[in-house]
């Protein structure tokens, strides 16, 4: 398996904005006069819609298109701050208007939120009255996080890393990094909702699993708050002076999925971190692996980024099998983190802290991004500063290659059929596991003699995601035909496949044509 993170190189698109007649423009100001950039200003309609939402700029102006004529109203919200909403106004066809709304200033109060004991857990935060403050507040920030439509690119120099700690003392025992910059409306991005929706956060892939990590996109989507439900918290907070907002997947959730804590300061009402875990992972170490960190900071031109993230994954050791009626156990070699942090160009790099040799599991990565000097010239950008949040555990290795007949091995072991190359080189993938019934009974074949296997409680053989049958199935398929092939013990097959498949399954996937 190769060790290796995925870069995206995001291009920008020029959206042509739609032929709009009436329109509303205006600027977002303290009650000082003081403009108040990147907060969110929505035009509603009166029944309460939205229907056109932009954030402020540097200059605190904004501009929002109406769809038709009407009775409108603006509603701007930043962080920290009770939501500010106009007068209802009038649009006639075709008609600019001019607004400058003044923000209110009444302070969201996050210090006099009390957690009750046992909480309730509820879908959609912000329909449960204990939650729905806090909740609020994480949305704004979220928002701001996420809007990308319409923004101007910043220069982002972002270090990408990867360490490897010892599963005993925590300390580091390889660390490898590199530093990617360039033009980009955000450092760090995400898989699509959807997709971690149906194949869940842990993904076998032929090279073993990837891990991604939820971003803004993410927890704002419907598909995540449906799925999840949410309570208050203060204990375990990573600091003094949080409170957050707790997640955790809906019951009958079957694939990976990632349970964890939005951290949000009580004074400031601003959203500082979050910390996460992975439900039902294929490998499980000690507490919060596999799991990650993710850091949000505002910029100094009031936008916020995700500055930082974390993905901790265990190394699982490699499994020796001396009994093959006993099912091996999964054990941790080591920690494998992956991660990034952005810096500004033209300072001093501001790397990821290496952690303590004895690290709290929730520590993971100190990171400031400080304001560029005044007049700094942005340098060359060969790469895209965007990044995919995602992680491999680490390069292939021993225990993974006996789960996996990749395309080289597969390439390089000239054989007749599937059978012949299991056979040759993981025979132990044709032992069912606990089975008295299975026997080896000889056979003639036109290639000379062979075994052939006999059990009433097979290891079952899919191809392409389908049931084929047996292990004798697999002669069926010609050599010529396989792009890969994986293994699957017990416990894994009746997850991905469903009952039937207790003594594990044999998944072949042919090449594309």
């Amino acid at each position: 398996m190769t060790r290796r993170l995925l870069p995206l190189l995001l291009c920008a698109l020029a959206l042509a904005s739609p032929a709009g007649a009436q329109a509303v423009s205006g600027r977002f100001v303290d009650q000082d006069g003081t403009p108040i950039p990147s907060a969110r200003v929505t035009l509603q309609a009166e029944s309460g819609a939205a229907v056109h939402a932009v954030l402020t700029g540097a200059d605190g102006q904004f501009s929002l298109r109406a769809p038709a004529a009407g009775r409108y109203l603006l509603r701007a919200e930043r962080i920290g701050y009770a939501a500010t909403v106009s007068a209802p106004m009038t649009l006639a066809a075709g008609e600019t208007a001019t607004q400058r709304l003044v923000a209110a200033g009444q302070r969201v109060m996050l210090e006099s939120v009390v957690v009750s004991a046992q909480p309730r857990c509820s879908i959609r935060p912000g329909d449960a009255e204990e939650t729905a403050a806090v909740w609020g507040e994480v949305r704004k920030a979220l928002d701001v996080v996420s809007a990308t439509s319409g923004e101007t690119r910043a220069q982002f120099a972002v270090e990408l890393f990867e360490r490897q700690l010892d599963a005993t003392s925590g300390s580091v025992t390889e660390d490898t990094r590199r530093r990617v910059q360039g033009m980009a409306q955000k450092p760090f991005v995400t898989v699509d909702p959807e997709r971690l929706s149906t194949t869940g956060f842990v993904e076998r892939t032929r090279d073993g699993y990837l891990y991604a990590a939820p971003d803004a996109d993410v927890l704002l989507s419907d598909l995540f708050l449906e799925g999840h439900c949410f309570r208050l918290r203060s204990a375990g907070a990573p600091a003094a002076g949080l409170i957050g907002l707790a997640f955790e997947p809906v019951r009958g959730r079957r694939v990976s999925d990632v349970q964890g804590v939005l951290w949000v300061d009580r004074a400031s009402a601003e959203l500082r971190l979050m910390e996460f875990e992975y439900t039902r992972p294929p490998v499980r170490g000690r507490a919060g692996v596999p799991g990650g960190r993710m850091e949000f900071q505002r910029l100094p031109d009031g936008r916020w980024i995700t500055s930082a993230w974390v993905i901790r994954m265990p190394v699982e050791a490699p499994r020796a099998q001396t009994n093959v009626l006993v099912p091996a156990t999964r054990q941790m070699a080591a920690i494998r983190e992956v991660g990034g942090a952005v810096q500004r160009p033209g300072t001093a790099t501001l790397a990821a802290a290496t952690p303590p040799a004895a690290p709290d599991p929730r520590a993971s990565i100190a990171m400031e991004t400080p304001a560029a000097a005044p007049g700094t010239p942005a340098p060359a950008a060969p790469e895209a500063a965007s990044t995919v949040i995602e992680a491999r555990p680490e390069a292939e290795r021993q225990s993974d290659r006996r789960r996996l007949i990749g395309r080289a091995e597969v390439e390089r072991t000239i054989v007749g059929t599937a059978f012949e190359l299991v056979q040759s080189l993981r025979p132990q993938w044709m032992r069912a596991r606990g089975s008295d019934a299975m026997s080896m009974t000889p056979i003639a074949t036109r290639d000379g003699p062979a075994m052939a296997i006999n059990d009433e409680n097979p290891i079952m053989v899919w191809v392409d995601g389908r049931r084929l049958g047996t292990l004798e199935t697999l002669r069926t398929i010609s050599y010529g035909e396989i792009d890969y092939i994986e293994y699957f013990d017990g416990t894994e097959a009746q997850q991905r496949f469903g009952a039937g498949n207790a003594q594990g399954a044999i998944h072949v996937v042919r090449r594309r044509r």
